[in-house]
């Protein structure tokens, strides 16, 4: 192996670390252009779970305030202003309070249990 060779090798071997370079640098700035930069100063995501393919329900505080948002994959809907709502549990962490007391205390707030009470479902 001559020293042309090694040459080679080494020049290589640093084009590809600048261009990975580049790369990194380029998407940084692309992700601020795009808004995508972190938190918001008024806006931000809390929590977010799927619920299907392209339908999940988002977490979001404005200010002061939280918001239940369904979202799908060409609508956004507020489902419910949380007024209780304590950003206590740590990320990631799975809450202690099943599912369906969380479903049944959404439903009561909505109005949506006593219309299937009307209806005859339970």
């Amino acid at each position: 192996m001559g020293f042309l060779d090694i040459l080679s090798l080494l020049g290589s071997v640093l084009l590809i670390v600048a261009v990975l370079v580049l790369t990194y640098y380029a998407s940084r700035w692309y992700a601020r252009r795009m808004g995508a930069g972190g938190p918001g100063k008024y806006v931000g995501v809390v929590d977010k779970t799927a619920l299907g393919q392209g339908s999940a329900v988002y977490i979001v505080k404005v200010g002061g305030k939280y918001y239940m948002l369904g979202v799908g994959d060409k609508s956004v809907s507020m489902l419910c202003e949380l007024a209780d709502f304590e950003e206590t549990a740590q990320p990631g962490a799975v809450p202690d309070v099943p599912f369906r007391q969380v479903m049944r205390g959404f439903m009561d707030k909505t109005g949506l249990s006593k219309k299937k009470e009307d209806d005859g479902e339970n």
